[in-house]
């Protein structure tokens, strides 16, 4: 099971990204001029479905706190990450039988996150 800020999501796709900040100038004569400004935390991007309002609420809520949230999942503890965005679309389904303690009848959200790493 998989928790971001207290919401259990249910990830199918976990994706990492680490990346250095490039500036390129590129003089009319002559080669390209390279500088490099520094790195970039780690970006983490997570696909997967989330059951319910309340649920998908919550973590739209999320992006305006300012505020970096755990993010665990499989019995590891990946640290806190800052939410940059999420996507959400809804899911037509008759029955939803993922959360088992919430009613059948409850929306499925798919969803897509992108999570700036606190360093």
């Amino acid at each position: 099971m998989w928790t971001y800020g207290n919401v259990r999501i249910i990830v199918t796709e976990k994706s990492d990204e680490k990346k250095q900040v490039i500036a390129r100038l590129q003089p009319i004569q002559g080669t390209t001029v390279h500088q490099t400004l520094g790195h970039e935390g780690l970006i983490t991007k997570l696909t997967g479905f989330v059951v319910g309002f309340t649920e998908k609420e919550h973590l739209e809520t999320l992006p305006a706190s300012g505020i970096a949230y755990n993010l665990t999942g499989y019995g590891k503890d990946y640290g806190d990450f800052f939410p940059s965005n999420f996507t959400f679309e809804h899911t037509h389904t008759v029955v939803q039988t993922i959360r088992t303690d919430l009613d059948c009848d409850e929306p499925v959200f798919s969803f897509t996150a992108e999570l700036f790493k606190d360093v």
